[in-house]
């Protein structure tokens, strides 16, 4: 920029040169040429003024000789005035025009000369501006190629450290993720213990705490497995479901969370989640019949058929069962009011469970239908002495109703008494979905 600039003021100053030259010549011509008209002028009134005396010279010398020696005398002393003075003029417009053309010509030398050696000069510092200009802008060029080298230097360098700072990231996340795990397993590890013991409120505590370091599906789960066994049935169906987003296989939410859908008697959910099961577990015949007992409950007539023959397959499949398939086949055999079939399979369960309070649960409220008090007595003590280890959850709000209305509507006997007076004694738990809040 700045040597345009200074381009531009040369060609500026040339222009004020070749202006002031070209005005200087105008004027010189314009004072050359009104000189000579103003001498042609003169040289034209003297010869007018000179006619005019000779013939008045003339005029006089006719009348008188004297006057004509005495004009004769002053006409010669005149005409060698005119003579000499018409000299120095020639003389004078000669020099004058002499020095005149001398000069014209010297201006017309020089300043052509002095123009031509101004042009001269200035293309040399033309050419020198150029040169420095060309010179800067190699020197700039150079400094940008080099600015630009080191850009892409410092772009390298900052993309190897931005790779560096994300393997650190990573490496970082992974050291902070083992920690919170390590933090979140200790915490899971001391809940398990005490879910061992039956101690759900202080495993409750334990897990709720590991879910704040970090989140996973088995905190989920066993979270929800301690409402499950307390009775909070929604609060348990929202941590199987939390526990289902982050593994939409796990196995032990989807399961117990569609028992927990039995219970409140929300069918079409529970055997959603048994569909899902089956699809997980194809060979696993639990959920299968498990599905059957929640098709029982939504359509008893339209089922019972497939219901008693699924019955007999399985047990025709198995000659060794385990307690949960004996279990289930008893809950299923009881629904088809088969209870003879029902009490056997519950009496086999109970063999092969260490912990069968569940069983005898249900036997009870099959002897009580059966009339059966005495045994229906002995089956609820063992439940309920087994069930004191499961915080006492002790017989649920519509068993309660049913046995009482069966006992009361009968003739009154000393066991049936016995069984109301022992019934009332026993804490009451809410079934169906109604479970008291947290």
């Amino acid at each position: 920029m700045k040597q345009e600039k200074e381009i531009k003021r040369y060609f500026k100053y040339s222009n004020y040169f070749i202006t002031a030259t070209f005005v200087g010549i105008v004027i010189l011509v314009s004072t050359i040429i009104c000189s000579t008209l103003y001498l042609k002028n003169i040289s034209h009134i003297v010869l007018e003024n000179q006619a005019k005396v000779e013939i008045v010279i003339n005029e006089i010398s006719d009348k008188t000789p004297q006057i004509n020696n005495y004009t004769n005398e002053n006409e010669k002393n005149y005409s060698d005035f005119l003579k000499e003075y018409y000299t120095i003029q020639a003389n004078w417009l000669n020099i004058w025009l002499t020095a005149l053309a001398i000069i014209m010509a010297v201006l017309g030398i020089m300043i052509p000369i002095c123009f031509v050696k101004f042009l001269e000069n200035k293309e040399k510092e033309m050419d020198r501006i150029i040169e420095e200009t060309r010179k800067q802008k190699d020197e700039m060029q150079l400094n940008v190629d080099g600015v630009q080298k080191k850009s892409e230097q410092m772009s390298e360098s900052l993309i190897e450290v931005n790779k560096k700072s994300e393997q650190m990231s990573k490496d970082l996340a992974e050291v902070k993720d083992y920690v919170t795990t390590v933090k979140s397993e200790s915490k899971y590890n001391e809940a398990i213990i005490e879910f061992n013991k039956h101690k759900y409120d202080e495993a409750i505590k334990i897990l709720y705490s590991a879910k704040c370091i970090k989140n996973s599906v088995k905190i989920c789960s066993l979270l929800g497995i301690c409402f499950y066994k307390k009775n909070y049935l929604q609060k348990a169906i929202d941590l199987f479901t939390e526990g289902i987003s982050i593994d939409k296989q796990d196995i032990t939410c989807l399961n117990i969370r569609a028992k927990c859908y039995f219970l409140k008697k929300m069918y079409k959910e529970a055997l959603k989640d048994i569909e899902i099961l089956i699809k997980i577990e194809p060979k696993n015949d639990y959920n299968k019949l498990y599905r059957m007992l929640i098709l029982l409950h939504i359509d008893k007539e339209l089922n019972e058929f497939n219901a008693k023959e699924l019955i007999r397959n399985i047990r025709k499949k198995y000659q060794d069962f385990n307690y949960i398939i004996l279990n289930l086949l008893g809950i299923l055999a009881k629904k088809l009011d088969d209870s003879i079939l029902a009490k056997e399979l519950l009496q086999k369960s109970i063999s092969l469970d260490n912990n069968p309070y569940y069983q005898f649960y249900v036997l009870s409220d099959i002897l009580i239908q059966e009339g059966n008090y005495k045994q229906a007595l002995n089956n609820l003590k063992k439940y309920i002495k087994i069930d004191q280890k499961n915080e006492n959850m002790g017989i649920y709000d519509a068993e309660k109703e049913k046995w009482i209305e069966k006992l009361t509507n009968i003739d009154s006997s000393e066991e049936s008494y016995e069984l109301i007076k022992y019934i009332e004694t026993l804490k009451v738990s809410r079934k169906m979905g109604k479970e008291d809040k947290n």
